[in-house]
């Protein structure tokens, strides 16, 4: 697909498997069974080879190799207990970013790729096409 290109449209076929994701959640609900999506392997492997040229700020904990939530949510209850302990208010805010990246631009993202000098052999794929 790097190679020439293009995504055959096989390869955007999605699988359901009948494994239940969360055996007390609706069994009618779609989104509770595990799927398979030729994207998402395509994706892992666009990951490990760009993976040398992805740089994230000391504090993003999220999509992070290494990382889990448990450092932020340390850092968020000392931060409240220091503001408690100082008589001072604070606010915060939680977004839920669960669906954000289903509605990315890929041409966006792939230009901004290459301007942040993606190796070349991979630049053909932001011009992938379904065929």
């Amino acid at each position: 697909m790097f190679l020439h290109g293009y995504i055959p449209a096989d390869a955007t076929q999605t699988i359901i498997c009948p494994s239940i994701k969360d055996k007390n959640g609706d069994l009618c609900d779609i989104s509770n069974y595990h799927h398979i999506v030729f994207s998402k392997i395509l994706e892992h492997v666009l990951l490990n080879r760009l993976q040398e040229h992805l740089k994230a700020a000391v504090n993003q904990f999220g999509f992070k190799r290494g990382h889990s939530t448990l450092m932020p949510t340390l850092l968020l209850k000392e931060l409240l207990k220091f503001c408690i302990d100082h008589g001072s208010t604070m606010f915060v805010c939680f977004l839920d970013a669960n669906k954000a990246f289903d509605r990315v631009d890929y041409t966006t993202l792939f230009r901004k790729l290459i301007n942040h000098e993606m190796p070349t052999y991979l630049a053909s794929t932001s011009t992938l096409e379904l065929v």
